[in-house]
């Protein structure tokens, strides 16, 4: 019984506190106030998170998004789900470029 219990505060301990999600496609919707910037994205990666707000915390990616919103770019973002419900998920990597470049190992299938 000890051995159970173990294992399961084990596993509960080691699965992560959020769930991160990477999407691909264009910005539909920008808010950006002096305490919030938020957008949305229209997606076909997870349909599930096309034309939802997420929350960006840092400026400089605010900045970023604005610019590829302005401009009509494909990005590219890293975020992660919010534990509560309630709350919009906050985006921690954002990059405006073509999908087709390449990190080392280069000629590999490795396009992220």
């Amino acid at each position: 019984m000890i051995k159970l219990i173990a294992a399961t505060v084990t596993i509960l301990l080691c699965q992560p506190a959020f769930s991160e999600y990477k999407l691909v496609g264009k910005i539909n919707g920008l808010r950006h106030s002096e305490e919030n910037c938020h957008i949305s994205i229209k997606t076909n990666t997870m349909p599930g998170y096309s034309n939802i707000w997420h929350y960006i915390e840092k400026e400089k990616i605010c900045k970023l998004a604005q610019l590829a919103y302005v401009l009509g770019k494909d990005i590219t973002i890293d975020a992660q789900e919010n534990s509560n419900p309630d709350y919009a998920s906050t985006i921690v990597d954002i990059a405006v470029t073509d999908t087709t470049i390449q990190w080392p190992p280069y000629n590999k299938s490795n396009h992220n």
